[in-house]
């Protein structure tokens, strides 16, 4: 896990237990209930925002809110602050590599399958694509081109994870600024053509942790549109 992951989980248990060390005190003077309910739920927004951006969500709630009245009311528990930062770190670990196992094996036998299907082509390195409106446009020929698409990523499972066309604003960039799998996909694409890149984890983003929904060893799936090229060489013009 991330450093900076931790930083924030730490954070975040220290705002819980001050909230909880709280409850033996007198509010100040001036402070409504109310305020102190608002400020009690904020914190438990946060932590359980700082749980569901760590992977965490399989955690047993009971266990922490019955460890923090434990330490709240001075009592002592089988694990330390130190000991914990290692707990955890030693669980996501375990845990990272399962998933990228898992992930891995799943986006193998998709693909497999996939490539048999209508109109799906693969090419050497393992990336499919599948062109559902042929463009009669420009076609980029060099890592240096740039291209302005819309598109929609999905994992194998059907998870959304991005889309330009929710945001409608397409994107533009060159193509060696992005994935591998685009990279080369693009390559075989003309302006005006609509397609779907079958993309495999080791041309996308890898062993690494991109985000919730893109975990280590990701098959990604985009539908993409082509919508301009501008080539290279007139980029220097």
């Amino acid at each position: 896990m991330k450093k900076i992951t931790l930083i924030a989980l730490a954070f975040a248990a220290l705002f819980t237990v001050q909230a909880c060390k709280s409850q033996t005190t007198k509010a100040p003077e001036g402070i409504s209930k109310g305020q102190i309910d608002s400020v009690s739920m904020a914190i438990g927004v946060y932590f359980a925002e700082m749980i569901k951006g760590s992977n965490l969500d399989e955690v047993n709630y009971s266990v922490i809110f019955n460890t923090m009245k434990k330490i709240r009311d001075g009592k002592e528990v089988s694990i330390n602050s130190m000991q914990g930062g290692d707990i955890i770190n030693s669980y996501m670990m375990k845990k990272q590599t399962l998933i990228a196992d898992q992930n891995l094996k799943k986006g193998e036998e998709f693909l497999a399958k996939n490539k048999t299907k209508d109109g799906v082509i693969e090419l050497p390195s393992g990336l499919q694509y599948k062109i559902l409106e042929e463009g009669t446009g420009e076609q980029p020929t060099s890592p240096t081109d740039i291209v302005t698409v819309h598109y929609k990523g999905t994992l194998i499972n059907g998870t959304q994870f991005d889309s330009s066309y929710d945001r409608d604003e397409p994107a533009t960039f060159p193509l060696n600024g992005v994935i591998a799998g685009w990279t080369e996909g693009f390559q075989y694409l003309k302006e005006g053509t609509k397609a779907i890149l079958y993309i495999p984890s080791d041309l996308a983003y890898g062993p690494q942790q991109r985000s919730a929904e893109i975990t280590p060893n990701s098959t990604l799936i985009f539908e993409v549109e082509l919508i301009s090229v501008t080539k290279a060489e007139a980029q220097d013009e």
